[in-house]
């Protein structure tokens, strides 16, 4: 129930924020019971990783970067 919650929180702040399909949603490992993923903005292509945090029950993301190598 807690990985739908986060999936939905993500999706949701996600087309909140920017235009249609600006953001991409990755899991960040091979099955989607981590309950962690990335988030990519495509248009300027800077990345954040989210995870769902159980102590606090919160979602907790990282802020956005880019790889500017």
């Amino acid at each position: 129930m807690k990985k739908i919650l986060l999936i939905m929180l993500l999706t949701f702040s996600a087309l909140a924020l920017a235009d249609e399909g600006r953001y991409t949603i990755i899991n960040a490992y091979d099955t989607t019971e981590s309950g962690a993923v990335y988030v990519l903005n495509t248009k300027d292509g800077s990345i954040k990783f989210c995870r769902y945090s159980v102590r606090k029950q919160e979602v907790i993301c990282t802020k956005w970067f880019k790889n500017d190598d």
